[in-house]
């Protein structure tokens, strides 16, 4: 059963995001940092054993540069086993995505383009995804290099960094303000209005009157009646 956990700061403020919360799901399969990334990122602390099996929703208000009140997060982190259960609502649910895989696991690397494939399934929108390739500081253990991850996250148009969980705050602090951007970039860009140019027909230049546009096709079952006029027109040119 999924859990939760509070934590706010400056919540005398309105908040940026004017009360609706930033969503994001962190995904990835057992053992690559998912949980550490969140409460690393929520409490500036590391530790480094969790509950594999727990599935948990975290709220966290902080202040964001560049915005001019905090900015609520809900970060929902995945269970250890998600990787094979994940459902369409922990998927519908998220405005934004971060995918973590061990730079020291190739298996979990591997899992990547299979987790974006689900995403891009479930969705009906264009969202910002970020790859992030933990464990960095476990240099002699690596099996998968920053070229390869720099590759796949180019391949699936994502956003991509390397970093250390245990090592670096600031490193863990980026990742969640990166997808946080790219997501405002990316809103931005989608709903910004669009001006159509409305250019005349081939018919229209000829001065001919311009064809009525086709309705939409139907059931075979629904009979088709073409007017008289048009039938006779019809039978006249195959006397030609």
């Amino acid at each position: 059963m999924p859990t939760m956990t509070t934590f706010q700061f400056g919540k005398h403020k309105k908040s940026t995001n004017h009360g609706k919360p930033v969503k994001i799901t962190v995904l990835g399969q057992s053992a690559v940092g998912k949980t550490a990334l969140c409460v690393r990122f929520m409490t500036r602390r590391f530790i480094g054993e969790y509950d594999p099996t727990l599935e948990t929703t975290h709220q966290f208000r902080t202040f964001v540069d560049g915005d001019p009140g905090p900015v609520d997060f809900e970060i929902l982190d995945t269970a250890g086993q998600a990787e094979n259960y994940l459902t369409q609502s922990q998927i519908k649910w998220a405005d934004a995505f971060i995918i973590v895989y061990s730079v020291t696991d190739r298996c979990s690397f591997d899992e990547v383009m299979r987790l974006k494939f689900i995403i891009n399934k479930t969705k009906d929108r264009e969202v910002a995804v970020l790859i992030v390739g933990n464990k960095i500081d476990l240099t002699f253990d690596r099996m998968v290099s920053k070229e390869e991850g720099e590759k796949l996250a180019k391949s699936l148009n994502c956003s991509f960094l390397e970093i250390s969980v245990r090592e670096s705050y600031d490193d863990v602090k980026y990742a969640f303000l990166k997808v946080y951007h790219d997501m405002k970039h990316l809103t931005k860009r989608t709903s910004s209005p669009k001006l159509f140019v409305r250019s005349k027909s081939s018919a229209q230049i000829r001065g001919l009157t311009p064809e009525v546009p086709r309705p939409r096709e139907r059931s075979m079952s629904v009979v088709h009646q073409v007017p008289l006029p048009q039938m006779d027109q019809f039978m006249s040119s195959l006397n030609e």
